[in-house]
């Protein structure tokens, strides 16, 4: 077997000195690699050929500071939007803790990713489509290893056969996915008839779908039977009495009107950030609060601590006027962006007339949904400004290959989000939804990457493989780490410890130190075959 080869790849990097600016701007102009994951500004084209920065020293404090930006908005998102909108629709519907975080935790995180179309895979050149799966590789190394760690900090005692199911149900896809992935496909048009090797592909494709799809309809049914088994109905409830209810109640729905709240209380409420981030230090709260009091406009928040549940009318229309316009960047189509403006409008004029601003709907479920999803398009533009940030200037100063790069030095966002959701529902005591939410981002980084990777086009006439020398040596730690770690959650009667986390730790920095020797060329990669 052969592997794409990056070593001659023309690389956005300082490898020899630069007189001034205008030599660095005509190298980032000239070189493709330098604006391979921009995605809203190209911070070195405005630095060098905007601003003709003498040092890149400036460059790297600027860099740092608006990635501390990111993170600190990302927060914002991920705890007091994003967050209390997924606990609402957690106790609402009925399943299982874990099986709720199971199955939809993944789907609202990584969604926007799906859709979105990344550019390195448009470039049929210099095989830079392997970056893509180089990227899906270290990502599920990193979302893994992280939400593990951030389990066992405060120790969780799993179920045996959930854990055995997930972690079988992964280590089986991944070597499904390695084994397909690694295959040489010769895919190019012939005589406007495409190659066989083309219908192989998408025939796999359908079957990580089919198997995935069916794993998560068993996973919703036996949560859904385990909800009703160990919460069943109370059927000697007496029936609800509507009788003393307002009279426009039967239209206007089942709950009452609080007159004793006022419409300007409740919008105070909702925006006040300095109020709602009382959880959060002072300093950070403060520089935070002109970001919560913006975002307070666009995404509800519906949870149980506030007054009717967090419904706030003006907010929630207002957010289906702005929603479709989040999505542009996404490229959904003209056609399709219409329909969802024509959609979303609609559906927001049917709610400013048919709810009251003091009156709680009997549905608040779907106002949930909307925040959800609106807050986490917002965190994933903020982690793609943070790997734009941090691939432009790591293969800048560096001259890393493009695959290491994208294997050692990205998913920093994604990572500290996780972080953050699975410590706040360890804190809630929801242990089993943190450890749903951590097989759901490996699960899902598995299942889905396959499809992605035909649906970007990241297989082409060009780029036959798509493994390189350092993705194959994270791919061997990635069976390392999943196949000890369940054997050590097993021979600890299934809780997540702290020597599993000081093992973890211990991996992750041999793997990295092994990267990184590799990157001095010191070592050779798993997969490399040296020739002198």
């Amino acid at each position: 077997m052969s592997f794409v080869d990056h070593s001659n790849v023309t690389r956005c990097s300082l490898h020899k000195p630069m007189n001034n600016a205008s030599e660095v701007c005509e190298l980032v102009r000239t070189t493709v690699t330098c604006g391979l994951f921009v995605h809203f500004m190209n911070y070195l084209k405005v630095a060098f050929c905007s601003y003709h920065l003498p040092f890149v020293s400036v460059y790297a404090l600027t860099s740092f500071l608006l990635v501390l930006a990111n993170f600190a908005i990302s927060y914002l998102l991920a705890e007091y939007f994003f967050m209390p909108n997924f606990v609402t629709l957690m106790d609402i519907f009925p399943l299982t803790n874990f099986g709720f975080s199971y199955l939809f935790f993944g789907l609202c995180f990584f969604m926007p990713h799906y859709l979105c179309v990344w550019r390195s895979c448009e470039d049929k050149v210099e095989h830079l489509s392997a970056l893509q799966f180089s990227r899906m590789t270290g990502d599920l190394l990193r979302h893994f290893v992280v939400g593990v760690m951030a389990l066992c900090v405060r120790g969780h005692r799993v179920d045996g056969v959930t854990i055995w199911s997930c972690m079988v149900f992964i280590l089986l896809g991944f070597g499904y996915l390695i084994t397909v992935a690694s295959k040489k496909y010769d895919i190019y048009h012939l005589n406007d008839k495409i190659n066989q090797d083309m219908h192989l592909l998408k025939f796999r494709v359908l079957m990580f779908l089919f198997v995935f799809f069916m794993v998560l309809v068993v996973a919703f049914v036996i949560s859904h039977y385990n909800f009703w088994k160990t919460s069943p109905p109370n059927d000697d409830e007496p029936e609800e009495d509507f009788s003393n209810l307002e009279s426009d109640a039967e239209v206007m729905g089942r709950y009452p009107k609080q007159r004793n709240l006022k419409r300007s209380k409740l919008w105070w409420r909702a925006v006040n950030g300095y109020g709602n981030m009382k959880s959060s230090q002072m300093c950070l709260g403060i520089v935070l609060v002109p970001f919560y009091f913006l975002a307070a406009h666009m995404i509800p928040v519906l949870a149980a601590d506030r007054p009717l549940n967090g419904w706030n009318k003006y907010v929630n229309c207002f957010s289906l006027v702005v929603f479709p316009f989040l999505y542009i960047p996404v490229g959904i189509g003209p056609v399709a962006w219409l329909m969802l403006v024509s959609t979303c409008w609609e559906t927001s004029a049917l709610v400013f007339i048919s709810t009251h601003s003091l009156r709680r709907p009997d549905y608040v479920w779907p106002y949930a949904l909307l925040g959800l999803i609106i807050s986490s398009v917002a965190m994933r533009y903020l982690i793609q400004e943070v790997e734009n940030l941090t691939w432009q200037y790591v293969s800048f100063r560096f001259d890393a290959m493009p695959d290491l790069v994208a294997l050692t030095c990205f998913g920093s966002g994604e990572m500290f989000c996780e972080v953050v959701i699975v410590w706040h529902l360890v804190q809630r005591k929801s242990f089993d939804a943190a450890f749903g939410v951590v097989m759901s981002m490996a699960t899902y980084g598995v299942f889905l990457a396959f499809p992605q990777l035909l649906w970007h086009g990241c297989y082409n006439s060009i780029s036959h493989i798509i493994v390189t020398g350092p993705t194959e040596t994270c791919i061997h730690f990635l069976f390392i780490i999943f196949g000890f770690s369940l054997f050590h959650v097993s021979m600890s009667g299934y809780e997540f410890r702290m020597s599993l986390f000081f093992y973890l730790l211990a991996v992750t920095g041999i793997y990295l130190i092994f990267q990184w020797m590799t990157y001095y060329n010191w070592v050779h990669s798993f997969a490399t075959l040296y020739k002198i």
